[in-house]
């Protein structure tokens, strides 16, 4: 064995055509091992997964997320699971064994105080945020889709629409910073966006109203957030279920539930994508080994139209994949 090794080296040595061959080979093999075999890359840095268990339906997306992470991961990673219900003991000294160079990903913003309260120091990947604070070495990955590819969605299923109605509650979470920047979302779109505060329901219903009464359907859509669609055991709900229907109004929202009752569109996200991106996100920063600036929250936007196909027809709006690849229908066409 020892002297074919020594006679294929001389061989090469006095070919040069054939020590090039060589050298390419060994090049494109360590490249290909560092592409497919992600393991090399952060074999320093050990992700840790800490998730939640509900007892019911959430508990589905939660497993489509960690599915996500382990296709990304390749199985390389510790879990930590915490029972809210049960009150998982010892869940804080698994925490606190971890090491400052780990990195953890936590999914819901409840899990990302548990860990830093542990006393881990080092970089946290804040999954499923809702969090719109910059906080030190941790990365904010939200999980709702942004306000742009809400506006892009509408402009797909409706190129005409010209203004949007955006409904919001005094105490939500909205920001002058994202009215803003919704604003300018819009504005490149070509269509003008007016921003709606309502103060309680009496308010809701009086504006809600006014807007409906003077909105043009060829042209306008009410963008209605569940929480300002809930007020008053959903009476808000229940009042533009009959509106945008007499009236074949676009009125889309983030809740899947008003879609379901009448409501043209919703947007959510590929919870599997969603965890192959928070793996590979992770991965970047082991082998950069550098902590990024804390920045304000990321938006995830790989997303499936979740559409009311009934409503659609209604409206006279004609959905296939050649508008939105990703999407599913909520109720069937009658």
């Amino acid at each position: 064995m020892e002297s074919m090794h020594k006679l294929s080296f001389r061989a090469l040595a006095r070919n040069p055509r054939l020590l090039f061959i060589w050298l390419v080979m060994a090049f494109v093999i360590l490249v290909t091992s560092f592409v497919f075999c992600p393991d090399i890359a952060y074999a320093g840095n050990a992700m840790t997964v800490v998730y939640p268990v509900y007892h019911n339906d959430a508990d589905r997306i939660i497993t489509e997320v960690r599915d996500g992470l382990h296709e990304s991961l390749k199985n390389n990673i510790n879990e930590i699971a915490y029972d809210a219900v049960e009150k998982s003991r010892g869940i804080q000294n698994k925490i606190s064994s971890l090491s400052d160079d780990d990195i953890v990903i936590t999914l819901t913003n409840d899990l990302e105080g548990l860990v830093r309260t542990s006393g881990f120091k080092g970089q946290l990947i804040d999954g499923v945020s809702e969090n719109f604070t910059k906080r030190e070495s941790t990365v904010s990955v939200g999980i709702e889709p942004s306000p742009e590819v809400y506006v892009e969605t509408l402009t797909r299923l409706q190129p005409d629409v010209r203004k949007i109605y955006y409904f919001t509650f005094t105490n939500g979470n909205e920001s002058e910073k994202e009215i803003a920047r919704l604003r300018l979302v819009s504005r490149k779109q070509q269509i003008g966006l007016e921003h709606v505060v309502v103060d309680n329901i009496n308010d809701a219903m009086h504006k809600l109203n006014d807007v409906i009464d003077k909105s043009d359907p060829s042209k306008d859509a009410l963008w209605i957030p569940n929480n300002v669609l809930s007020m008053a055991n959903n009476t808000v709900l229940k009042y533009v279920l009959r509106a945008a229907w007499r009236k074949s109004l676009m009125v889309f929202t983030d809740s899947l539930d008003a879609v379901a009752r009448g409501l043209l569109f919703s947007l959510i996200p590929d919870y599997r994508a969603y965890g192959e991106y928070l793996g590979h996100l992770s991965i970047d920063l082991s082998v950069k080994n550098d902590p990024p600036v804390p920045e304000s929250i990321r938006y995830f936007d790989d997303v499936y139209l979740m559409l009311n196909q009934r409503f659609a027809v209604h409206i006279g709006l004609n959905i296939n994949r050649s508008v939105i690849e990703k999407y599913k229908i909520v109720v069937p066409a009658k």
